[in-house]
């Protein structure tokens, strides 16, 4: 008897967007066959749901109530029953290998509890249906960066259930942003985490959580708010060679930042100036063409042909008019 492929549990924080369809549709066109679909619902009222979605099976999580980020993520921790997890929210969509892949890369690397692939971010002004620009996150692993900042996407990873049933790993119920990053941290105690240098799921950024493109002031007190608060938490256990590794991190990062924006500025200064020599180029070839013996000389047939195209043009138009005149008689 073959066995059965390991199940993997997805958990969907649900704010019943419109969107929650096509989340559940990316889960259920999933090559990897062995899946739990954990719709939870933070909203509190939300539309009916099926039992199934697609070929897997479907059950809503609901306190009757709404729910932070958070406190919807171990609801959904605590009904998975999947060899392995992984999280959704409702506006965003995995690509048809994501899970297959992460799961084929967890088999073969057993002292690994956890992976993450890369993924493509579409940044939208609140309202809007166009992003204004996209990028990816996909990044190799790198403890010393991600405990400076996070840099995995929610939906990016897959781990092992083991890591909260075994070593109580959970979502802070006290944060409501970053929750994901001190998630990771918490799992980072327990395992390294493997990187699948392949883009294999979409992070829709709306707004919503107030990291969008809206207010950036706002984005930036936001910011600067919760790292405040995952840093306080964290800050106390990490020795100093870790902070000192972390600071040195985050000043190549910056540095890392400045060249790719100097290189890009380089890039575009570059082209701006083969555009006006081009179009020097371009001047300089209309003015010899005008001085031109040839052009001068070629004056008078050029006025003939236009001439003879408006006499060609004026004929065909009585011609239909003629036409028109005889089909009322």
């Amino acid at each position: 008897m073959m066995p059965r492929e390991p199940l993997v549990s997805v958990i969907v924080r649900s704010m019943d967007r419109d969107s929650l369809k096509e989340a559940l549709d990316s889960i259920s066109a999933q090559s990897w066959p062995a899946i739990e679909i954990l719709v939870v619902n933070a909203k509190g009222p939300h539309r009916d749901l099926p039992s199934s979605w697609g070929p897997h099976p479907l059950k809503v999580l609901s306190k009757g109530h709404p729910l932070p980020r958070s406190q919807a993520a171990n609801v959904g921790l605590k009904a998975a029953q999947g060899t392995y997890i992984a999280f959704l929210d409702d506006d965003d969509v995995f690509f048809e290998d994501h899970v297959l892949s992460l799961v084929h890369h967890l088999e073969k690397a057993p002292h690994i509890r956890a992976v993450y692939a890369g993924v493509r971010v579409e940044m939208y002004e609140r309202g809007s249906i166009s992003p204004l620009r996209t990028f990816d996150f996909n990044e190799p692993f790198n403890l010393r960066k991600l405990q400076g900042r996070n840099y995995i996407p929610i939906h990016a990873m897959l781990f092992e259930r083991s890591l909260v049933i075994d070593q109580g790993c959970h979502f802070d119920e006290s944060l409501d942003l970053f929750e994901d990053w001190d998630f990771w941290l918490q799992l980072s105690q327990h395992t390294a985490f493997m990187h699948h240098d392949k883009i294999t799921a979409l992070y829709r950024n709306h707004g919503e959580s107030g990291l969008g493109e809206d207010d950036l002031e706002e984005k930036k007190v936001r910011i600067l708010e919760a790292t405040a608060d995952v840093l306080a938490k964290w800050g106390p256990k990490w020795a100093p060679m870790e902070w000192a590794a972390i600071l040195l991190e985050r000043d190549a990062l910056s540095e890392q930042v400045l060249e790719r924006q100097q290189d890009r500025l380089s890039q575009l200064e570059t082209e701006r100036i083969q555009l006006t020599l081009d179009l020097q180029q371009q001047k300089e070839t209309v003015a010899t063409l005008l001085s031109s013996t040839s052009w001068r000389m070629t004056q008078p047939l050029r006025y003939f042909v236009r001439q003879l195209k408006s006499i060609t043009s004026s004929s065909r138009d009585l011609g239909r008019k003629g036409c028109h005149r005889n089909m009322k008689r």
